[in-house]
């Protein structure tokens, strides 16, 4: 009789974690749908320094708060609509030449459309600077935002960066090309193609962790179909394509990469290209051996730009000189608005993601997605990454198998 009761016992504590665990995951996957809430609706949100910077117009404006992405990365639906226009025209490159900074730039034709430069810092995320159309939000140069009209659609301008930097040197763009068939896991969540780039800059420190973290997602392709430039900070750099249900990752063999609107797999680029944005870019950075200052990359996409060029935009992503060694340098100009914006130094010193970071990073190498678990994550005091969550449930059970194969007691 005792032994039956221990093993009952020693049967309820891994029965009970597993209740646990259970009780965890039930939350996190049906939350949003449990509460209706998919995202934070825009008056959920708070914003800051809305303003016209030019007659263009360019705005700029800083988001306050919590935009929802991980709840979003539980259900990868959204309550809002985007507007699909027609397939935009860019051109994107990485310098990172030895004894020069470590630039990023792009140009965004498309359109003629208000633009707005949109500085964000999640609570869960990292901080980041990224540019967005909003053409894509039902604003025109006939219909503008009004701020005294409070936030409205751009409470959803987060979840649409067409460019974008970190506060850890992450840059990411894409570009419009005729197709793509990336491949499809029923066992994992589907995501936008341009939601990619918010999770990327919202999760990623740099290229090799990005693209760690884009193989965890199926990505739903939309009109038009993209591929993307990544790089950072370090020297890394690659161009990611979907090619016959494959991610195919091009890696930068100099020390520069250039990405405009054809498939590069299989393309015989660089040496045969037709496209001229490509060619002119690709050599000039050859001819500076990658190094390339703000000036000078801003040069070189004045250089390939067309009369239909909305922005072009130029990252530094080295460190910044002051607080903690973070910062955000980007310049940005609008062709035909004679404008340019410099922002400097922003979200310096700050922490900028909720929980217990350097545990994490000592507990899981910090190589991992981040969760927001509603109402859990309180208890746990920090987020629980996802490859965590499947670790734990697979030594649950392991243990319970143990108990059940070889307790005499059963």
């Amino acid at each position: 009789m005792l032994g039956i009761e221990l093993g009952r016992i020693r049967l309820a504590v891994p029965l009970a974690l597993i209740g646990i665990a259970a009780s965890a995951l039930v939350i996190q996957q049906f939350w949003p749908i449990l509460t209706g809430r998919f995202a934070p609706e825009p008056e959920d949100l708070g914003f800051s320094d809305f303003e016209k910077v030019d007659d263009y117009p360019l705005y700029v404006m800083r988001l306050e708060g919590d935009y929802g992405f991980s709840e979003y990365l539980l259900t990868g639906v959204l309550s809002f609509t985007f507007r699909q226009p027609t397939s935009p025209s860019c051109t994107c490159f990485s310098a990172l030449g030895e004894g020069g900074p470590a630039i990023f730039g792009r140009n965004f034709d498309f359109h003629q459309n208000p633009a707005l430069l949109l500085y964000t810092d999640p609570p869960d995320g990292y901080a980041s600077v990224s540019m967005v159309d909003l053409g894509y939000f039902g604003y025109s140069m006939d219909n503008l935002p009004d701020p005294d009209d409070g936030l409205g659609a751009l409470g959803w301008t987060p979840y649409l960066p067409f460019d974008g930097m970190n506060e850890h040197g992450l840059a990411v763009s894409m570009a419009a090309i005729p197709h793509a068939e990336p491949p499809h896991d029923p066992e994992k969540l589907t995501i936008g193609e341009i939601q990619v780039i918010r999770l990327l800059l919202d999760r990623a420190r740099d290229v090799e962790e990005a693209l760690w973290i884009l193989e965890e997602y199926n990505v739903r392709i939309e009109t038009p179909p993209v591929h993307y430039l990544l790089a950072d900070r370090s020297g890394g750099s690659a161009i990611v394509e979907f090619v016959d249900g494959e991610m195919r990752v091009l890696r930068d063999d100099e020390p520069w990469q250039v990405m405009t609107n054809f498939i590069v797999v299989d393309s015989g680029a660089p040496e045969v290209v037709s496209c001229s944005r490509f060619r002119s870019v690709y050599d000039g950075l050859s001819n500076a051996d990658g190094r390339v200052s703000m000036d000078g990359a801003m040069s070189l996409l004045e250089g390939a730009s067309q009369s239909s060029t909305i922005w072009s935009c130029v990252y530094n992503m080295e460190r910044g000189p002051c607080g903690h060694g973070r910062g955000i340098h980007a310049g940005s100009v609008l062709p035909g608005a004679s404008h340019t914006l410099v922002c400097e130094r922003v979200f310096v010193g700050s922490s900028l993601k909720v929980g217990c970071d350097d545990c994490l990073d000592d507990f899981y190498d910090g190589r991992n997605p981040w969760v927001h678990l509603p109402l859990v994550s309180s208890f746990l005091c920090f987020p629980l990454p996802i490859p965590f969550v499947k670790k734990f449930f697979e030594e649950i059970f392991g243990l319970v198998s143990q108990f059940l194969l070889h307790d005499e007691s059963f």
